[in-house]
């Protein structure tokens, strides 16, 4: 009552037609009001008795937060969740081999003459994109007992094949097999897929009019290798950019 009071006393003194200070006198006596509730509230004991129940319960959230448990416990694994990604596969070309050591062997295939490179196709267990701008880049996992990786760290340079599933019964064959043991190329042509050469297209963007792929696959990508081979133990790691897309 004091400070309503007080104010419209000093309102009347200055200018009487002012809104400001009617607008101050309504806060003041809002103030004083919600002071006066809050002393009813603290001298009855109920003030008091909200405050404790805050605080007990700010503490029994933080103790929840602090021993929260998932709902289930944690086993070991021997070995990692199989890995369920798209399938793909490496078409690569042999180096051309050189005069001696061509008049000094023979092709172990009667349909590959022996001063002609030679397609070898492998599965990639691991194939990702890693880059779009400036241009895309691909991390691909060569393993390194395969004639794959010898032909990819000679020529840096392969087209990689996004296989549907009709080439299913292929994967054991590409994937499961050496080309130092069987002839890749006749196996897959027994299974109903034969090997074709790259069409024209192809060999605008630089590829080997050589090199030979896999009928009907969903997508074709031509990879050259734009850095150094990363050691991953059984594997090596290379980062390749995309040359072109069919």
């Amino acid at each position: 009552k004091k400070a309503k009071s007080y104010s419209k006393r000093r309102i009347r003194n200055l200018n009487p037609n002012s809104a400001t200070h009617t607008i101050t006198v309504r806060r003041t006596a809002r103030k004083s009001t919600s002071c006066r509730k809050m002393g009813r509230l603290c001298s009855s004991g109920l003030g008091n008795k909200v405050v404790v129940l805050l605080y007990l319960a700010a503490l029994s959230f933080l103790s929840a937060s602090n021993s929260f448990n998932l709902p289930h416990s944690f086993v070991p694994l021997s070995a990692p969740p199989v890995v369920d990604v798209p399938v793909y596969s490496l078409a690569t070309l042999s180096p051309p081999p050189s005069s001696s050591s061509s008049s000094s062997s023979t092709s172990t295939s009667p349909n590959k003459p022996s001063n002609q490179p030679s397609t070898n196709m492998n599965i990639l267990t691991y194939a990702s994109p890693v880059g779009i701008r400036p241009s895309r880049k691909w991390a691909l996992s060569l393993y390194k007992q395969t004639e794959t990786y010898s032909n990819f760290n000679e020529t840096g340079e392969g087209v990689l094949m996004l296989l549907r599933r009709k080439h299913s019964k292929l994967v054991h064959v590409l994937g499961g097999q050496s080309s130092r043991d069987v002839d890749k190329r006749r196996e897959c042509e027994d299974l109903g897929f034969k090997w074709g050469r790259v069409g024209p297209d192809l060999v605008k963007s630089g590829c080997s009019p050589y090199l030979e792929l896999l009928p009907d696959c969903a997508v074709y990508y031509r990879v050259v290798r734009c850095e150094p081979m990363i050691d991953a133990g059984d594997h090596d790691v290379v980062i390749v950019r995309i040359e072109g897309i069919w």
